[in-house]
């Protein structure tokens, strides 16, 4: 359509026989996917122009015009097709794209109607349709007229995934931006052609964007002198963080136990289960990437953030130490077996701290790790049943020495059905390890057999406790067995 005709201030040239003066005629489109796009044309050198008066229609082709029926299908379908930007309640992206949507898929593009400029982070777990929920907004922004133009910056392995997915799930035609659609626009429209400011929906991966030159064009489109700045109608699509950029989760991860944090001591139970339900995605990325350092790590701020959520809070202490095994088991069979022993660790400080304030579910927590360590006695990874086994003996040696009997008395029972050889082979290892200093660089597993000296002192003790744990099972089971 039409907005405005200028006609060119130049006098004819008098040499030439077929002089006659130019005009620069300004269209914008009122086609659905382009919308409002404006484009300026020189109309006498435009090849095939023609003018359609708004009183006249194109003549019909083919079948000719439609049937009746067919035509009151269509105008009973215009007024559902209607939207208006005042009515944010009334959603049409899910009635304009071919997929079948989950109720929470919703909460996104609800979200985005409410904000007056749209910043949101999807972040749910893997496989719950985080592209999907993404092209919602982006579909229903573009009907509201909110926005013009979509660019998606993902991984290079995902860029084709996200063409396909916005073309067949949502009708969005996006062009892949690479050296190839660069040279391409070059040769047609000139060496000066940026495609950022050509298409409407683009993608481009996070590896080619970041390189000079490409960041330069982008960066003509952004500039801060620009009259267009901050530019209106446009919506900036990060999709799916890879998981092998470990320092980008890292930070990320950091900074959700953080917030975890912040939550749990303002009593934000909502904040709080986000914060672990970010985490829990994390872990499992970790678990995908079997990268032990990444995996320490990321292992780390999920403990502290366990920790702190059991505190002043008894009834959290058996899902917290529940989680933290299910976790070190997925580590361990990951072939990450230090997963597991800190995992145990942090369960044999939680159980002990409850032992201290009086709480009887700390004999349940000690239970709990016991059954991990009868679990990993028969496996054929003797790293993590060896750390659990010794993050168990640890607990058992700070029981004697603060004389939790209750506590004591289960673990003893625990301990001594455990076979004879593998309980005083560990307890000969925290007896041996003095020092601890060099321990950590060499053997990440061997660092946790040391205990303070204090502690080693009641080895002894232990021994014999777990020597008298024994005769009263045997006692018992001789009774069970004797006749009569």
């Amino acid at each position: 359509m039409v907005s405005e005709v200028r006609r060119s201030t130049l006098e004819p040239d008098p040499v030439a026989d077929d002089s006659y003066p130019q005009h620069l005629v300004d269209l914008t489109s009122v086609e659905d996917d382009g919308l409002g796009e404006q484009l300026t044309v020189i109309w006498e050198i435009e090849l095939d122009a023609r003018v359609l008066l708004h009183e006249t229609f194109p003549t019909p082709v083919g079948k000719g015009f439609d049937p009746p029926d067919r035509l009151a299908a269509f105008l009973d379908a215009v007024p559902w097709g209607a939207i208006t930007s005042a009515d944010s309640r009334a959603l049409q992206a899910p009635f304009r794209s071919g997929i079948i949507i989950e109720d929470y898929q919703l909460d996104p593009v609800v979200r985005a109607l409410s904000m007056p400029r749209v910043n949101l982070l999807v972040a749910d777990d893997v496989g719950l349709g985080k592209t999907i929920e993404a092209g919602l907004v982006a579909l229903e922004m573009i009907l509201r007229h909110r926005a013009r133009s979509v660019i998606v910056v993902c991984p290079a392995s995902l860029c084709i995934k996200w063409q396909q997915e916005m073309a067949s799930k949502f009708g969005l035609e996006f062009r892949i931006v690479d050296a190839e659609l660069v040279r391409n626009l070059r040769r047609d429209r000139g060496l000066a052609a940026n495609p950022w400011q050509h298409y409407p929906r683009l993608i481009v991966s996070i590896d080619w964007l970041k390189r000079p030159r490409p960041m330069s064009l982008f960066r003509e489109v952004l500039h801060p002198d620009s009259r267009t700045y901050p530019r209106s109608g446009s919506l900036d699509v990060m999709g799916e963080t890879p998981v092998f950029r470990k320092d980008i989760v890292q930070s990320i991860a950091h900074g959700t136990s953080e917030l975890g944090l912040v939550a749990i001591h303002a009593r934000d139970n909502e904040l709080e289960q986000l914060a672990f339900r970010f985490l829990n995605s994390y872990l499992r990325s970790a678990l995908n990437q079997r990268a032990p350092y990444f995996s320490y790590s990321l292992m780390n701020e999920y403990r502290r953030l366990a920790g702190e959520a059991t505190r002043g809070r008894p009834e959290q202490l058996l899902p917290a130490i529940d989680h933290l095994l299910h976790y070190g088991r997925l580590f361990a069979n990951a072939g990450m077996s230090f997963g597991l022993v800190i995992a145990a660790e942090d369960v044999a400080d939680l159980t002990f701290e409850a032992a201290r304030d009086g709480l009887e579910c700390s004999l349940k927590a000690a239970a709990r790790l016991l059954t991990t360590v009868h679990e990993l006695v028969t496996t054929v990874d003797p790293a993590a049943a060896r750390g659990v086994l010794v993050a168990t003996l640890k607990l058992a040696l700070r029981a004697v020495a603060e004389r939790r009997e209750a506590l004591l008395e289960v673990l003893c029972v625990g301990i001594a059905r455990l076979p004879d050889a593998v309980v005083t082979e560990a307890l000969d290892a925290i007896n041996r390890l003095e020092e601890a200093l060099f321990w950590e660089v060499t053997d990440r597993v061997l660092s946790f057999d040391w205990v303070e000296p204090e502690l080693r002192e009641r080895i002894p003790n232990l021994v014999d406790l777990l020597r008298d744990a024994r005769s009263r099972m045997r006692a018992e089971m001789e009774s069970i067995s004797r006749p009569g």
